[in-house]
């Protein structure tokens, strides 16, 4: 499953972890980031403090989702951090290959919101080769 901070990714990671609770199975919460800006790859040492720094702070985006989550009353299941250097349609995709289920939150920003779907969860339900729940907020 996507993780991403926003309340969309939270409330995916929720459904997510209900999923898994009655599969009787884990949670592999992905969070993708990039630090490989061209201006920064002559510099080894700036580059591997920089993707430290990042991914420390995705892992505690992963964590506080998690909190938020479970805080609500979800269903207890194990969940794994994974934070993971690229973009994130490929970042999910590429820790799937085991899920029985792949969960992302929409972001439909835009565009009549973005014609119903985000970018990263149109990729993920375009080019998966198992089901995937696309989770929205609950309506208020």
């Amino acid at each position: 499953m996507g993780v991403d901070g926003s309340e969309f990714g939270t409330n995916a990671l929720r459904y997510a972890i209900g999923e898994a609770a009655v599969r009787k199975t884990s949670v592999r919460a992905v969070a993708a980031y990039d630090v490989l800006h061209p201006e920064f790859q002559p510099d080894p040492e700036l580059v591997a403090r920089m993707r430290a720094g990042v991914e420390a702070e995705v892992v505690d985006t992963i964590g506080r989702a998690l909190d938020e989550a479970r805080g609500t009353g979800s269903a207890a299941a194990s969940v794994e951090h994974v934070a993971v250097e690229g973009r994130a349609a490929e970042a999910i995709l590429g820790h799937a290959d085991d899920a029985q289920l792949i969960v992302v939150g929409t972001h439909g920003k835009g565009l009549v919101r973005r014609v119903l779907l985000g970018s990263v969860s149109r990729r993920v339900l375009n080019d998966a080769d198992r089901p995937v729940a696309v989770v929205d907020l609950p309506d208020s």
